[in-house]
């Protein structure tokens, strides 16, 4: 690799770090979380490109990426068309459609190419800086909004093992992780600091939107649709009394939703019947074939039709959530999984007491959000990725919002609070 692009990518990396920090780490305990949680992020990078070096998607990318850029070398128009108008001047350079996320991503890697000279560990360095960047935005948001949660914050979005190594390095995972911080965080910024720089975060909340569309749509509908919701019952609530009568938001909101899931129901009955459910089914189908031997989600009888979906989604939930346990699986991965999951397990078990007394208000608010994208997102990819190692990967993108809630418990809370580490916040 030329010095030059060494150094430019050295130097770039040093100067975006050294901005954050100034930017919000501005307290001791601030900063003596954040060179730690870096590190590790930008470790977990390297990590993931030794563990899989020359294999898994990751190298895929890099590799269809670094031809794209040798267009860019040699002939700087069809780069452009490439990267703006999605023309390939050859049929075959990629083996993705133009419209595909995994197209999206490789022209972001091409574009990283330049300044990296296409070497695949500093190009992994950007991405997992970004990825970090998201989160440690959402953090502070967390930590200024909603007092007192700050240390849960930390550990599920910072530290949680899996959630970190798959959201990092040269893959998709960590561009959408990113954007969904930057996109939660600006969201609350905007609603509870409407003031401060109004224009400047809507405009940030439009090219963030427009990023986690690009890179899976359908996980940034969902993110829409219940932000939009969250937003609509802050304004109702602010403006009709009768709501903040005891039981009778949260009536309302069981209400609202039971609508929607009607209408929903009925107006893409077509849809759902000839689309939705079919490949809900034939990608559980391909992928269950392709795990022969492996350790699985068995799903019964799984059809195209809702009540075989219906009577599937208990087993889903759990798997998703819950497997694989530390007894299945033959590597490492298998078992590191495992005892991640025995962790969550007993999250889950320590938390089964309600939410701290004077936490309803974010449990209707944004934390209905939250538990709702978690149970969504755990539910379709449980049905859909039946093969343990893959859906390991896959759930990273709740996984750290599960956490972050199942520490809200009475129990977790007071045995973060002995670490006795004061997060203070005056900006996001």
């Amino acid at each position: 690799m030329p010095v030059f692009h060494l150094l430019l990518s050295i130097g770039l990396l040093a100067g975006l770090i050294y901005w954050l920090w100034r930017k919000t780490a501005f307290n001791s305990c601030w900063n003596f979380i954040f060179w730690p949680a870096l590190g590790f992020k930008l470790f977990c990078g390297v990590l993931l490109g030794w563990f899989y070096e020359g294999g898994c998607d990751t190298f895929v990318y890099q590799h269809y990426a670094d031809k794209v850029t040798a267009i860019g070398y040699a002939a700087p128009e069809a780069y452009l068309k490439i990267i703006f108008l999605n023309v390939l001047p050859v049929a075959d350079l990629v083996p993705f459609a133009t419209f595909s996320n995994s197209f999206f991503f490789i022209k972001i890697v091409s574009l990283l190419n330049f300044i990296t000279g296409s070497n695949y560990y500093l190009n992994g360095a950007f991405i997992s800086l970004f990825s970090f960047a998201g989160c440690w935005f959402l953090v502070q948001a967390f930590a200024r909004i909603f007092p007192g949660t700050a240390n849960a914050a930390v550990l599920a979005f910072l530290f949680f093992p899996t959630a970190i190594f798959w959201n990092s390095g040269v893959m998709k995972e960590p561009v959408l992780m990113g954007a969904l911080g930057f996109f939660w965080g600006l969201a609350l910024k905007t609603v509870y600091f409407s003031g401060k720089k109004l224009w400047l975060n809507l405009l940030l909340l439009l090219l963030t939107s427009w990023l986690l569309w690009k890179i899976k749509f359908f996980v940034a509908l969902i993110i829409f649709s219940l932000t939009a919701f969250w937003c609509l019952v802050l304004w109702a609530y602010k403006r009709f009394s009768f709501l903040r009568r005891k039981y009778v938001l949260p009536l309302s909101l069981l209400v609202i939703i039971a609508g929607f899931a009607v209408v929903l129901s009925f107006g893409l009955q077509k849809f759902a019947s000839a689309f939705f459910y079919r490949h809900l089914v034939w990608n559980y189908e391909t992928l269950k074939a392709q795990s022969v031997g492996k350790p699985i989600i068995a799903l019964n009888d799984l059809k195209p039709e809702l009540g075989s979906v219906l009577m599937n989604i208990p087993e889903a939930l759990a798997g998703a959530i819950f497997r694989p346990f530390f007894w299945e699986g033959d590597n490492l991965l298998y078992r590191l999984a495992g005892a991640e999951n025995l962790v969550i397990i007993i999250l889950f078990l320590g938390s089964l007491s309600f939410f701290k007394k004077g936490r309803k208000q974010q449990f209707l608010g944004f934390y209905g959000v939250l538990i709702a994208f978690v149970l969504i997102m755990a539910v379709l990819i449980g049905l859909t990725t039946p093969n343990l190692g893959t859906l390991n990967r896959y759930r990273t993108i709740f996984l750290p919002f599960l956490v972050y809630l199942l520490l809200q418990a009475p129990f977790w809370q007071k045995m973060l609070d002995r670490f006795n580490l004061k997060f203070k916040s005056r900006r996001v």
